[in-house]
């Protein structure tokens, strides 16, 4: 409710009659999906409504506008989400679909090889985590062992997605992001449960180094390098067998679980996992959600 309120007032001079009144209009609506033009026009309806002189919007222009995009454009995603952005109003679309969990997510420091007294979890000033080892006062035997960092349990019918950065302070340097079974978090690497993406920073540059499950390319390849700074994202849908890593926001680069470890997500304790080795490389989970669709 307090976001309506706050955007009503750029609602109200939003003419949707002049945005769409002329064809050319719609060359920025070309290549989308129809089940996208649905949702935009529900949207729009949202709009109408919100509007306080009762027109009838099923005599309005703007019906007629988005009737005609249904009947005579194919659709696709990225193009009418990138539109919608421009306009307030429909960030609406963006709130229905997703609900933030960064702040609901609790991270447990593992026990193998003194992780717990290794790993450091911090808030930064974005109410970002940033995890990462610290063992400047480590005096154990474990220095430069790696160990686990996970989530809780997480739920089998919710889609999650997770966006992550990555920082090194050595060059080259690894990290590996995906799942691993809460029973094995003390006693075993969370690489070995075959639900992981395993990269490497090296030259300022991100690149696929594979073997830990998630390394069935969907879209790009094996060779493709992506900057440094890039921030990936992991979706997971347990109840689908659903996980895959894409660059974020293009989406140019898609890989997901071998079908031969889709089996290990039928397990009922898996959490969100980080793969923790060199000191002070860090993890920075930018965002957290849960959404109705990828």
């Amino acid at each position: 409710m307090r976001y309506l309120i706050e955007t009503y007032p750029f609602s109200k001079n939003i003419n949707t009659d002049e945005m769409f009144s002329e064809e050319q209009s719609f060359n920025i609506l070309r290549s989308l999906e129809t089940n996208y033009i649905k949702e935009f026009v529900k949207i729009v309806k949202k709009k109408q409504n919100l509007n306080e002189n009762g027109q009838n919007f099923d005599n309005s222009q703007t019906y007629r506008v988005q009737q005609k995009i249904l009947e005579s454009f194919i659709f696709e995603k990225p193009e009418l989400e990138n539109t919608l952005k421009q306009f307030p109003i429909f960030d609406l679309l963006l709130l229905l679909k997703e609900k933030s969990i960064l702040n609901e997510l609790q991270f447990q420091k593992s026990n193998l090889n003194d992780g717990n007294q290794r790993i450091e979890i911090v808030k930064n000033m974005n109410n970002q985590f940033e995890i990462s080892l610290n063992e400047t006062n480590y005096q154990g035997s474990y220095k430069g062992k790696d160990t686990n960092c996970i989530s809780q349990i997480l739920e089998r019918d919710k889609k999650y997605i997770f966006r992550i950065q990555f920082e090194k302070r050595n060059d080259p340097n690894y990290f590996m992001i995906g799942l691993m079974k809460n029973e094995n978090f003390n006693r075993d690497y969370g690489y070995n449960d075959k639900m992981s993406y395993y990269l490497g920073l090296e030259n300022n540059k991100m690149k696929y180094n594979g073997g830990q499950g998630i390394e069935k390319f969907v879209k790009g390849d094996r060779k493709q390098l992506l900057d440094e700074n890039s921030t990936l994202e992991l979706r997971v849908w347990l109840e689908g067998k659903q996980v895959e890593v894409l660059n974020y926001p293009d989406y140019s680069y898609k890989v997901e679980i071998q079908d031969e470890y889709k089996q290990n997500l039928s397990q009922k304790d898996l959490c969100l996992y980080f793969y923790l080795y060199g000191h002070q490389d860090k993890y920075i989970l930018k965002e957290a959600l849960i959404v109705e669709q990828f």
